[in-house]
């Protein structure tokens, strides 16, 4: 769930977005991650 919505965000932004922008819009829905993290699922 959380991966699939990393890579909705990361790809609405058509990949312009990298971990810390995607961060900022997951902190904005409530959503508390590291931008280590989100590295990590949106690359790996």
């Amino acid at each position: 769930m959380l991966k699939e919505k990393i890579l909705d965000i990361y790809n609405v932004s058509k990949g312009r977005y990298g971990a810390p922008k995607i961060q900022q819009a997951l902190d904005a829905e409530a959503i508390k991650i590291s931008v280590k993290r989100t590295y990590r699922l949106i690359y790996i």
